[in-house]
């Protein structure tokens, strides 16, 4: 792809592949809608969230049902940079609690 059509590309920001020495397989996703009630979060992450055990991404998300989005993604990241693995060279994660119940396609 010429870099003049990746800049202005409507797809520009969709994973279509990772480099990780094998094949990505088939994306994980329901093609049903699922609704999401007010309080509820949604997390979407690369696999550096990997870092930390289910257990300890649950009890960040469990701080209270007031604590803002913004505090448990930075409490996210601070545990997987504390975590210090070496192997693990980034990580991006969005975190999104829901204001009014929604139904959503998957």
């Amino acid at each position: 792809m010429a870099p003049e059509h990746a800049r202005n590309a409507k797809e520009n920001n969709t994973v279509y592949s990772a480099l990780t020495g094998g094949d990505t397989g088939p994306l994980d996703r329901s093609h049903r809608p699922f609704r999401l009630n007010a309080g509820d979060l949604v997390i979407a992450a690369t696999d550096g969230i990997d870092t930390l055990p289910h257990r300890q991404i649950l009890d960040a998300c469990l701080a209270g049902p007031l604590t803002p989005a913004a505090d448990i993604a930075e409490r996210l990241l601070t545990a997987v940079e504390a975590a210090g693995d070496e192997e693990q060279d980034n990580t991006t994660l969005c975190v999104v609690r829901v204001q009014t119940a929604m139904a959503l396609a998957a």
